[in-house]
């Protein structure tokens, strides 16, 4: 370390020794630093024998022309020449062996290029800057440039060139610096940039452009920067800007723009400074900041803006910086700086915001990172204790140059940070009510520079609020306006009139100012509108009153209208009326009657128009009864304007009326629905048979939409109405009075409309007075009649041998032997094949009871079934009596009589008899009867057992007769076994 001091201190001496050494070699008169070489203004021509060492070399206004610069060639090193402000008309022809030279200027000279000083830039293969500015060039050729890649700078401002075209800069692929100021550009083709895919700075300033076409600028997508100001631009194409990927900076102030739009934006979605003041922007279209959502800093000022809307700022939710200063702005709407949470600095400047002032609350709410806000130079007179609500990290806050007459108390009681506040105004009326503004200026850092004076009352006029005693603000005889009538909401049809009305007093003998507002816009006195003035003294209060009259009503002039009154001490302002214009609903499209087909769709199309836009609703035959909604068949499209029914039905048909309802009224339109249904019969024809001379109708009942037309014919050929044929009922009754045998035949109806035809037919058969039928085929009556005469002749048969059966069993005397039989031995009862058809059994029952046959009247009788004995609800009798193997038993009490068959025998008084048989009947003689004996072909007995019924009492065993619900009782055929034996 104790070396390094020595050698810098060498070092230093030796490069200022070698600098000196240097200048002392400079070329007379020129003079030289380090390594630059100055001539300019010196020696007017090249300078021989210029050092080696040179490596920036000035010729600047030597007023060279055309000498030649062989002088220079051994300088090697040179990298910058100076040649501005002389008096070439070309690029000079330089030595080709300055290949180390990367600056070149050649401003403020008479150089129109051409082919020959285009060669020059051949020779120089590291230039990197070019300045031509301030010259000749009118126009550039496409060879100029064409060898040049390693530009990276082109300064051609201040010359003529009048036009952009494809080809002209090519070979320039690596530039990145081009600057065409102060030309006269009208025209840049799409295709100007096409080669400069490097380039980043871009400046068209001052020149003559009045539209820039779609895609001018879809090659440059390195760009950062492009300046157009100061042009003559009115029109942007759509697209314009697109292909401008990394573009940062957009500068279009100074030039005629009228219209901002997302058509033109398109593309800039990295734009961080747009800046388009001093333009003709009177309003901003919807959505026009979609492409600019990356947005920072915003300049719209010197513009013809009017109003600031909810949406207005939509999309701008990065922006930072707003400017809008000296605008016509004289309403922001509630909200319209929600879209912008992200603010720091907002300028309003040069406005003619009132509004603002008097009634603001919620505007800059949404601005909780604002610090700036200017409203210097507006229209404010009033300031609401809400008005900066929100704003809460205020530092800055310009009020200066407004006519505030009044301020609520403590307005910036929340701006704790606010270390700035321009209050400077002199038209305060100090009243009471502003008694708080001096005992809070003291407390504040700034109130130094803050100087509000007072303008009423006379006594305070000119005086500092800041040096006013407390006491001094008083309310006493303040003659400032006071409304007493505000206007009232109305409704009123497009082209009718309407008043509004409002009324103020004062104390003063001043005239009070009236002032109209519609959606806080002033309204002042056109063609359709007039204002006019009525003044009126009371005893203690000058009254005056303010009408505005509305003729011929449009929709411009439904809004929100408020009446302001003002006089020198004060001003007033009205509560709100909403003027509605409203428009009777009219039909857009009006459903048509329509005709459809059953199964298919009904499409009933119906839209209005109106204000407030019309509800639509729909009726059927006058009511809100509709099948088809019952069946989910109805459906009504929210956007669209038609009513569907799908699947119609007959009982769709109908008026369908269309309504269309609002403020306004309602308005109807009416369609019918027909539904065409094929022709069908609601009930099939029937055959009739009716006597002679008698009437018969016959019927045809159809249905079908539209509703058929009925032809009878008889045979074929068609009937006509006559005295004896009748139609009614719309043909679907044939009425035939005193019927005759030629009646009779093949009655057909047809039903037709115009979607097809449906027959049916009745045959009508007459029958003679004789009672014989008249019929075709004879034959088959013979037929039926043989058929029941043998039925009937085959019963009469059956019941004489039923009958003879019967007789026979009444008369056959018991056997010999019978009245001593005992209850322990079986008694053998036989019925011969000639005198009973079947066996009967009778079976002893235990203890002395008789058990006979069950009858066909049993509960448990299998006759109740199909004859086969499996009923479920049927018991055969073997279930319910003794098994067969058990023979008829007496009582052995009773044996000693004889059974002699007579009746009187027969003790049918018995009680054991009667629980059994019940009462007495008849007795017959029962002939003898083996109870074991069965029919051989059945093991199980079957209902023909049950023809006969057998009762027994203790002597005489007595048959009743068969029942009639019992089947028929067959006798044993051929292969019965022989009878057994009598006992």
């Amino acid at each position: 370390m104790a070396l390094l001091g020595p050698i810098l201190c060498f070092v230093f001496a030796l490069s200022v020794f070698g600098s000196e050494a240097e200048s002392n070699n400079c070329v007379k008169p020129c003079s030289c630093l380090g390594h630059i070489m100055d001539c300019s203004n010196a020696t007017f021509a090249v300078p021989p024998d210029v050092p080696s060492w040179v490596k920036v070399l000035d010729l600047s206004s030597d007023k060279l022309k055309g000498k030649s610069f062989e002088p220079l060639r051994h300088l090697v090193d040179l990298t910058e020449l100076k040649l501005s402000h002389n008096e070439f008309s070309d690029i000079p022809d330089l030595p080709s062996s300055l290949i180390h030279l990367s600056s070149l200027v050649l401003s403020h000279n008479q150089i129109n290029i051409t082919s020959s000083g285009a060669k020059t830039l051949y020779k120089l293969p590291l230039l990197a800057t070019l300045d031509l500015s301030n010259n000749y060039i009118t126009h550039l050729s496409g060879s100029i440039f064409s060898n040049t890649s390693s530009l990276k700078e082109l300064n051609l401002n201040n010359n003529g060139i009048h036009r952009l075209e494809g080809g002209q800069l090519e070979g320039l692929t690596n530039l990145q610096d081009l600057r065409i100021n102060k030309n006269k550009l009208k025209n840049i083709s799409n295709d100007a940039f096409k080669h400069l895919k490097a380039l980043q700075n871009l400046d068209l300033n001052r020149n003559q452009l009045t539209t820039l076409e779609s895609l001018t600028f879809q090659d440059l997508a390195q760009l950062t920067t492009l300046r157009i100001r100061r042009n003559n631009i009115a029109h942007l194409d759509d697209g314009v800007f697109w292909g401008l990927k990394n573009i940062s900076t957009l500068l279009l102030d100074h030039n005629n723009v009228a219209n901002i739009s997302k058509s033109w934006l398109y593309g800039l979605d990295s734009l961080h400074l747009l800046n388009l003041s001093h333009n003709h922007v009177k309003e901003l279209d919807l959505e026009c900041w979609s492409f600019t959502s990356n947005l920072l800093e915003l300049d719209l000022s010197h513009n013809q803006i009017k109003m600031i809307g909810r949406n207005s700022l939509n999309h701008l939710s990065k922006l930072q910086r707003l400017k809008l200063n000296v605008n016509h702005i004289f309403y922001i709407e509630e909200g319209a700086f929600n879209h912008t949470p992200e603010l720091n600095e907002l300028e309003l400047n040069g406005n003619s915001l009132s509004w603002a002032g008097e009634e603001m609350n919620g505007i800059f709410n949404s601005l909780t990172k604002l610090e700036i806000l200017s409203l210097a130079e507006n229209r404010i007179s009033s300031i609401n204790y809400l008005a900066f609500d929100g704003v809460t990290n205020l530092r800055v806050l310009n009020l200066a140059d407004n006519s505030l007459l009044s301020i609520q108390e403590n307005p910036w009681l929340h701006m704790s940070s606010l270390t700035q506040l321009s209050l400077n105004v002199s038209t305060l009326m100090c009243d009471c009510s502003l008694g708080w503004l001096p005992v809070w200026l003291k407390k504040q850092s700034f109130a130094n520079e803050t100087h509000p004076t007072c303008a009423y009352p006379y006594s305070l006029q000119g005086i500092s609020v800041k040096n006013i005693p407390p006491e001094n603000f008083s309310c006493d005889g303040i003659p400032n306006p006071h409304i007493i009538e505000e206007p009232k909401s109305k409704m009123v049809l497009l082209g009718s009139n309407v008043t509004l009305q409002c009324r103020a007093n004062s104390s003063s003998d001043e005239k009070i100012t009236f002032r109209w507002k519609r959606d806080n816009i002033e309204v002042k006195s056109s063609l359709g509108m007039s204002i006019k003035y009525n003044f009126r003294i009371n005893s203690d209060s000058k009254e005056q009153t303010s009408e505005l009259h509305i003729y011929n009503a449009s929709l411009r002039d439904a809004g929100i209208y408020q009446c302001f009154s003002s006089n020198s001490y004060g001003s007033a302002h009205s509560g709100k009326a909403n003027v509605s214009v409203v428009v009777f609903p009219k039909f857009t499209k009006i459903p048509e009657d329509l005709q459809v087909k059953t199964g298919s769709i009904a499409r009933l199309p119906c839209a209005a128009e109106g204000l407030p836009e019309p509800k639509m609703s729909w009726q059927k035959d006058g009511g809100n009864d509709f099948p088809a909604a019952r069946e989910r068949r109805m459906h009504v499209m929210p956007d669209d304007d038609v009513f569907f029914i799908v699947n119609v039905k007959p009982f769709d048909m109908g008026v369908y009326s269309c309504m269309a309802h609002n403020d306004a009224g309602v308005n109807v339109t009416n369609a019918s629905l027909t539904i065409l249904e094929t022709p069908s019969f609601l009930k099939l024809m029937e055959n009739k048979e009716v006597r002679v001379g008698q009437a018969v109708v016959l019927e045809c009942l159809s249905t079908g939409s539209p509703r058929p037309s009925l032809k009878w014919r008889k045979d074929g050929i068609e009937l006509r109405p006559s005295d004896r044929y009748h139609f009614t009922a719309e043909d679907e009754l044939l009425i035939i009075r005193n019927t005759q045998p030629e009646d009779a035949g093949r009655y057909e109806c047809e039903l037709s409309n115009p979607l097809g035809s449906e027959r049916g037919h009745s045959k009508l058969t007459i029958i003679p007075a004789s009672g014989s039928l008249i019929i075709n085929d004879d034959m088959a009556g013979i037929i039926v009649i043989a058929v029941v005469c043998c039925a009937v002749c085959t019963s009469v048969v059956w019941v004489i041998i039923i009958y003879q059966t019967r007789k026979h069993m009444t008369r056959s005397p018991p056997p010999a032997g019978n009245s001593g039989v005992g209850l322990s031995h079986t008694v053998d009862l036989k019925l011969t094949s000639d005198t009973s058809p079947v066996p009967l059994l009778v079976y002893g029952h235990p203890g002395g009871q008789i058990a006979n046959q069950v009858d066909t009247d049993s509960e448990h009788s299998s006759s109740k079934d199909s004859g086969t004995g499996d009923s479920k609800r049927s018991h055969s009798h073997e279930e319910l009596l003794p098994p067969p193997e058990s023979l008829l038993q007496a009582r052995s009490s009773e044996a000693g009589d004889d059974c002699d068959g007579d009746s009187s025998d027969v003790d049918n008084t018995s009680p054991a008899v009667q629980r059994l048989v019940g009462p007495a009947r008849s007795p017959v003689k029962a002939p003898p009867y083996v109870a074991s004996v069965k029919h051989p072909n059945r093991q199980r007995r079957t209902n023909h057992d049950r023809c006969y019924r057998l009762s027994m009492s203790n002597q005489t065993a007595t048959v009743h007769a068969p029942r009639p619900t019992s089947y028929h009782c067959l006798p044993l055929g051929p292969s019965a076994p022989p009878p057994p034996q009598e006992v």
